[in-house]
């Protein structure tokens, strides 16, 4: 499967989500992920967006200066 040059490093964040690196994470995240991963088309792609689908989602926390 050919990708372009600026897809190729999704397919590190795809595998990091298969891995559960963001099992739990916040609603913008997830949605960033999404947007990044959603045209992509690649069978890793696709599993991650389908797992992103189920990630566990954690209140968004600002950092305290």
């Amino acid at each position: 499967m050919d990708l372009r040059d600026d897809e190729l490093p999704w397919l590190k964040v795809a595998q990091d989500i298969m891995d559960g690196v963001y099992n739990k994470t916040d609603s913008s995240t997830i949605e960033s992920l999404t947007i990044g991963l959603r045209n992509i088309k690649h069978p890793l792609c696709r599993q991650a967006l389908e797992r992103l689908s189920k990630v566990k989602l954690i209140a968004y926390k600002p950092f305290e200066v």
